[in-house]
């Protein structure tokens, strides 16, 4: 099941469940244009030390528009912040507005600087300022009664929340939903653990691509966190196989447009590819 709702007022916006999914193939494309996926190039990596004592069982991560960076950290239910050199700058910690912050699963920044987490141990999502102060939560209630057990999570430009979740006996759902992404068109990413598949649905729901392992990508065994940047590429880990993977999708948006006189543009507005677009492996 996938939830999508706003802090406040609380409101599920769309529900996407097992039944929406439609099996699709993954006909072969050429790749995407040239210089629309650069080699990536490692720049910075964060190990556990003496001075992130914090750092144990990473899972959740994102990175703010100043190169901070944030991990959910399970073994320790801390949001460790580290600046763009890796130095550790902020730990969110269990409190006494937080006192079961238990098994944090992803953590997203959103335009404001407040940093959003998912809780699974105790099926809440919480929202912190940028000092890491709690400001919001959202948690069952009659209205959200299938917020069980958070992973994925994502927000929009509109501000709704969407978040993967394990849904409750009587209401099927994907799989096993984990790491969720949204881009600037409203299509809604999802990977996929129990079937080791990503997908991606539309605004209202409806399933627009399927991306499985095939000869070419052997290593989808227990796919975990996911995000989509401005470009529509898309990014998942394996658990299992411990590899991370970009996909450059052919029908990527450009993050600038130059004019002839060399002036930059902002970008054209996106639009959702149809089921028939398919991703192109880069590594």
């Amino acid at each position: 099941m996938h939830l999508r709702t706003a802090l406040a007022p609380l409101t599920v916006g769309l529900v996407i469940a097992s039944a929406t999914l439609i099996p699709a193939a993954m006909p072969s494309v050429a790749a995407a244009a040239a210089g629309a996926c650069p080699t990536p190039v490692q720049t910075l990596a964060i190990a556990p030390t003496s001075a992130t004592p914090n750092l144990a069982d990473p899972f959740g991560i994102a990175g703010d528009a100043s190169g901070n960076v944030y991990v959910a950290s399970l073994s320790t239910s801390t949001i460790v912040k580290f600046d763009s050199a890796g130095t550790q700058t902020m730990v969110i910690e269990p409190n006494a507005a937080t006192p079961t912050m238990g098994d944090p699963q992803d953590v997203v920044i959103d335009g404001s600087g407040n940093i959003w987490v998912t809780a699974r141990d105790n099926s809440r999502v919480y929202k912190f300022d940028a000092a890491g102060t709690q400001i919001g939560t959202i948690a069952p209630t009659a209205a959200t009664p299938n917020l069980n057990e958070p992973e994925g999570l994502a927000l929009d430009g509109a501000g709704n929340v969407y978040v993967s979740i394990e849904a409750a006996d009587a209401t099927p759902n994907l799989s096993q939903p984990n790491g969720v992404g949204v881009d600037a068109a409203g299509n809604i990413y999802v990977a996929d653990a129990g079937t080791n598949t990503i997908y991606r649905f539309d605004s209202s729901g409806t399933q627009t691509l399927a991306l499985a392992a095939t000869d070419a990508k052997p290593n989808f065994e227990r796919l975990e966190g996911l995000s989509v940047d401005a470009a529509r590429n898309i990014y998942v880990t394996d658990g299992d196989s411990n590899y991370a993977y970009r996909f450059c999708t052919a029908d990527a948006v450009p993050v600038t447009t130059t004019t002839t006189s060399g002036a930059t543009t902002a970008p054209p507005a996106a639009t959702p590819a149809a089921v028939t677009t398919s991703p192109h492996f880069t590594g």
